[in-house]
């Protein structure tokens, strides 16, 4: 016994071993793939769905395989031989590998099982189903009545060919077809006469489909789709027998552990047999669940099927890389199964390999082939046609795959190489580690982590150990519940803080709700690298009991989603699936991977959107454009060798680049841990809007490359982005799902209100959160600030002083008005700071001595551009002055004049220029009935403007205009006056020696808007009796902009791209007719001679078309 465990012990070791091995070779094994968060090293886990390619497969194809590849129809020259016998030596493998015997046709099709099922049906389609009737009534039907020779042939393993009538063999078909036609055919017809039947005594046939509702869709939609084309059945005659065809379909029970029910099956199959009509059960089993991994007895229902008339199709797909098929039990004579099916491709070095039908022969009893054409013909004349005898090759009818057969040989020969129970062992390891590692989580965390099928799982059952595991496989699917609530509150853990937080929530949403599942998978991907599935992996009964619908429910489901297109409303789930060939750090760090979003994954929401057509989540840095991203082309890997660019080839070294594969993965997952952790921690500083939060002690173990900075930098500002952002919903799609019962998921608007809530108990201000200081720096000294040139170290460490001493000047001025925040800090303009300054940068707007004026409205936008370039002058390297100006209108909607108190606080030199433009304006437009008052004011005010430099010697204009304002001037352009035409970033007006610029060109309003609240800015409300009661084209712009970028987040930047040249005129056209306006005033008519520029201005303000 000792040597025994010794021997076994030893066997484990070589094991491991050889799973090393074959993970060294799975080629693309810990391969790098890009990701939001940077640079990933992928991590497998949908071994359900496919298998990997193997590299010493695919070197033994490429060396042994492929130079001998010839076409099979012909068997003269060496390589269409070998290729023959490679296609042979592959169908005994596969043989093998079922455990069949020569009574099973191995046929290989296309497209996995689901092409195997239906070639089944074509197979039984063109017999006319005589192979299932002659196997239920045997006794009824007369042999001879099979005229076609290939009913009347039994091909044995060695391809010899025996004769049904006589039982005697011939080793050619030539020499059968012989012996057939003179010693039987004439018999045949002869008899012919004889078996004719009167049509009123036909009998009839009802076939009954008995479906497994845990079964993969590929299995039973092809009978579904079968019975609804012959609803009302078919009158078949074959040679001469008739008989009449009808089909029905049924679905099966699951008893509590989710396999068939048996005593229920036996009671259906009762029914059947008592009823007055010839019903065929034909059962469609799974094996095993690709849901839940739960395992079917197919051996048992094929034996209790077998008794009842009927015949048993089984599905091996999910089972078949885990544990060989078994399709004629030795023990168990009748518990063989008729039809099997499976996909090679889920096998270890299995992709591109053919779907496999296995088939009884007794069943292969067509005249003709399913689909005939090329290799299954004898013979072919304009007058007669003969198909071959071998009934697996008759079905394989054109070029075969040769490639991908052979491959499917090497993978059977492989797998029947790897003792079972080490697989099998090893796999219930990982299994059990997993679900006990997720129960101990819950236990402690609450039900977070729900695993479909759980209570399956966990059986109480006298055979087995109280809470010990059924047998499964290694398949887990799950969905993550984020919050548990007590009492409308919950707690919410933060890694920054190492400690929880309660918050109280009136709305149930979180209660009940959960991750999107396919929200998930994006967080294992792009955090993890990990690569996992989800959705109903195509078994939608049994997908819709595991998540709790009932037939109403499932009615709703189908109304919302199928009639009324509710595409949010979809349920699923997340699957992983593990392998043998895995080890326990992969297996570990998936463990991990999914508690961690289990804890923090909600916390990333606002960084998705969700693509309604596709029911997936994507990064907002991806929206629009993942495939410009991530998208690999076959173009790029073949195009080097293309003949107008292989000379440029060199040598042999370039055609081998394959990337060295990290041989040690552990450092890896633990650094992707790590920086997942400094990830969440920045969003967790933004969520709580905290200032005080340090990562120096963190910071001493994880250094933070630049590459990194940035990816953070870039999350934060998405992410703050999208928590102040008033339409969520409509930027994620989900407009339409308030309109439905069943919604079942969180929601990014969810978190918003969530994080509000936090801020709210933290007496915080709800506004733009800050990002990290050290981030923000360097991303204003590296690209903000460099307008005047490269900046040096010293400039850089002058920089940070004037920071800080701008910081304590706010504190130091004289507060004339008390409620209000003089000088906001560094931090407080985001954004901003940095998007000013590159325009100031790349158009540049700001020159060493300038006088740079600002025209101050009182609007949130000028307001913004002053305190800005206040900053930046102190900061900047380049020297200017600044100073501002408003021009007052005198109208009583709006009093400008609180302005003056401010600016005298800020230290600010002010120009405040008061002059009756209302009521010039009501004068012009006696006269000039078409004219705008908008339209009016505004080159009334940039005349005053730029008057006004002229006296004090300013050379800049800075006006407040934003991204926004560009594009909704060029499309009121572009559509009311068909003219390409918007306003510029810098330029030069020559008849009054100035430059106006537009700093805040790159700024979107929503982030002026929410630094003017954050900065507690004094805004002036503006409410002219002229326009601002009325509708505007503009009004109407931004709706339109408004809804568009709720499809397409992108617009705003995209216009702005196209724009580029337009915006970059740094001159102006400024022939202006002066009879625009009229009136005798010297002073009018100087203002009406303006640049062409302020058209754009004009169009914003324009009432009317």
């Amino acid at each position: 016994m000792e040597n025994h465990f010794m021997q076994v012990d030893q066997q484990n070791d070589e094991f491991e071993k050889y799973c090393e091995f074959i993970r060294e070779n799975i080629i693309g094994e810990l391969c790098p793939i890009k990701t939001p968060f940077g640079l990933r090293n992928m991590v497998y886990s949908d071994w359900t769905a496919s298998g990997r390619s193997l590299r010493f497969i695919e070197d033994s194809l490429k060396e042994d395989v492929a130079p001998y590849y010839g076409n099979t129809h012909s068997i003269a020259s060496n390589n269409a031989r070998q290729s023959t016998w490679f296609i042979y030596e592959a169908r005994e493998s596969v043989r093998q590998f079922i455990g069949g015997n020569p009574e099973d046709a191995i046929i290989f099709v296309g497209q996995g099982s689901t092409g195997a099922v239906s070639k089944f049906l074509k197979i039984m389609d063109a017999s006319y189903w005589i192979s299932i009737i002659k196997k239920f009534k045997t006794s009824y039907i007369n042999q001879n009545l099979f005229k076609d020779i290939s009913v009347n042939v039994i091909q044995d393993r060695w391809k010899s060919f025996k004769c049904v009538s006589c039982e005697t063999q011939y080793d050619t078909e030539a020499a059968f077809r012989r012996h057939f036609n003179k010693n039987h055919r004439e018999k045949d017809f002869q008899s012919k006469s004889d078996s004719t039947q009167n049509e009123d005594n036909m009998d009839h046939y009802r076939i009954t489909f008995m479906v497994d509702p845990s079964s993969h869709h590929s299995l039973f939609l092809p009978f579904i789709e079968y019975s609804k084309r012959y609803s009302q059945g078919f009158k078949a005659l074959h040679n001469d027998l008739k008989y009449k065809l009808s089909f029905s379909l049924v679905y099966l029970n699951l008893n509590k552990r989710g396999e068939v029910d048996i005593p229920n099956l036996k009671d259906e199959l009762i029914k059947l047999k008592n009823n007055n009509i010839l019903n065929i059960p034909i059962l469609l089993i799974s094996a095993g669940s690709n849901i839940s991994g739960r395992l079917n007895d197919y051996t048992k229902i094929s034996t209790i099927s077998h008794q009842y008339g009927g015949i048993t199709i089984v599905d091996f797909a999910a089972t078949a890389p885990h544990t060989r098929p078994n399709m004629s039990p030795p023990l168990n004579p009748q518990g063989y199964v008729d039809v099997g099916v499976f996909s090679s491709h889920k096998l270890l070095g299995g992709p591109s390999t053919p779907g496999v039908l296995i088939i009884k022969r007794e069943l292969l009893l067509s005249e003709k082939p399913s689909d005939p054409g090329g290799n299954s013909v004898f013979f072919v004349s304009m007058d007669d046609h003969e198909y071959i005898l071998n009934k697996e090759e008759r079905e394989e009818s054109g070029t075969s795959d040769i490639l991908g057969i052979s491959r499917l040989g090497m993978v059977m020969k492989l797998d029947m190489k790897v003792p079972q129970y080490l697989k099998q062992s090893k796999e219930r390891v990982l299994f059990e580690r997993v679900i006990f590692e997720w129960s101990q989580f819950n236990q402690k965390n609450g039900p977070k982590i729900d695993i479909l099928g759980f209570e399956e799982l966990i059986i109480e059952n006298q055979e087995l150990k109280n809470g010990q595991y059924l047998t499964s496989l290694p398949i887990i699917s799950f969905l993550i519940k984020p919050f548990n609530f007590e009492n409308n509150q919950v707690k919410l853990d933060f890694v920054s803080e190492n400690n929880s937080k309660i918050v109280t929530i009136l709305d149930n949403e979180g209660n009940d709700f959960y991750l999107h599942y396919n929200f998930v998978c994006s967080l294992l991907n792009d955090l993890f690298g990990i690569q996992s599935r989800g959705g109903c992996s195509c078994a939608g009964p049994y997908s819709q009991r595991l998540l709790g619908f009932d037939k109403e429910k499932t009615r709703q489901l189908y109304q919302d989603l199928v009639v009324r297109g509710i595409e949010s409303v979809r349920p699923g789930f997340t699957r992983i699936s593990l392998h043998w060939s895995d080890n326990l750090e992969t297996v570990d760090y998936i463990i991990k991977s999914v508690i961690w979003i289990a804890k923090h994954g909600w916390k990333f929401l606002p960084l998705y959107i969700f693509e309604e057509s596709l029911g997936t989540w994507r990064h907002r840095s991806e929206w629009k454009s993942l495939d410009k991203i991530h998208r690999r082309w076959l173009g790029d890997s073949i195009g080097k060798f293309y003949f107008d660019k292989f000379d440029q080839l060199g040598s042999k070294s370039s055609l081998n680049n394959e990337s060295k594969l990290l041989s040690n993965s552990e450092p890896i997952f633990e650094r992707n841990f790590e920086m997942a952790n400094e990830i969440v921690r920045n969003l967790e500083d933004i969520i709580v809007n905290s200032k005080s939060h340090s990562n120096q002690a963190y910071e001493k173990e994880f250094k933070l490359d630049s590459a990194f900075k940035e990816i953070i930098y870039q999350n934060n500002q998405h992410f703050n982005n999208s928590i102040n952002s008033s339409d969520l919903s409509n930027i994620n799609d989900f407009e339409l799902l308030s309109e439905s019962n069943l919604r079942w998921f969180i929601t990014p608007k969810y978190i918003q209100n969530i994080i509000h809530l936090l801020r709210k108990n933290n007496n915080n201000n709800i506004s733009i959160p800050d990002t990290l200081s050290t981030l923000n720096c360097m991303h204003a000294n590296s690209e903000s600030f460099e307008f005047g040139g490269n900046t040096k170290e010293s400039t850089r460490q002058k920089q940070k002083q004037e920071i800080e001493d701008f910081e304590k000047q706010s504190c130091k001025k004289n507060n004339a008005l008390e409620n209000v925040r003089l000088f906001p800090k560094p931090n407080d303009f985001g954004v901003i700071r940095k998007q000013v300054g590159q325009a100031i940068k790349k158009f540049d707007m700001i020159r060493e001595g300038d006088k740079v004026l600002v025209a101050v409205s009182g609007g949130k936008d000028s307001l913004t551009m002053l305190h800005i370039l206040l900053f930046l002058q102190r900061v900047a390297p380049v020297k200017f002055e600044v100073s501002a100006a408003t021009v007052d209108p005198q109208t009583s909607e709006m009093d400008a004049s609180k302005l003056i108190p401010y600016m005298e606080s800020l230290g600010v030199k002010y120009h405040f220029i008061s002059y009756p433009i209302v009521d010039i304006a009501a004068k012009v437009k006696e006269k000039q009935k078409k004219i705008s008052y908008c339209a009016f004011c505004s080159r009334m005010k940039r005349g005053l403007l730029y008057s006004c430099m002229k006296k004090n010697g300013y050379n800049v204009l800075s006006l407040g205009q934003h991204v926004d304002d560009i594009c909704e001037s060029f499309l009121l352009s572009l559509m009311n006056n068909g003219k390409l035409n918007t306003m510029k970033a810098n330029y030069f007006v020559p008849e009054y020696n100035v430059r106006v610029v537009r700093p805040m060109i790159y700024c979107r309003e929503k982030d002026l808007a929410n630094f003017a609240l954050k900065a507690q800015l004094p805004i002036i409300t503006e409410n002219c009796p002229a326009c601002f009661s009325q509708p505007k084209e503009r009004r109407h712009m931004k709706q339109l902009l408004s809804q568009e970028e709720s499809h397409n987040p992108t617009i705003y930047s995209s216009i702005m791209n196209a724009l580029y040249p337009l915006i970059s005129i740094n001159h102006t056209n400024t022939m202006v007719k002066e009879e625009e306006f009229i009136s005798n005033d010297d002073a009018l008519k100087t203002m009406s001679k303006l640049d062409e520029d302020i058209s754009g201005e004009l169009l914003l303000t324009s009432c009317s078309r």
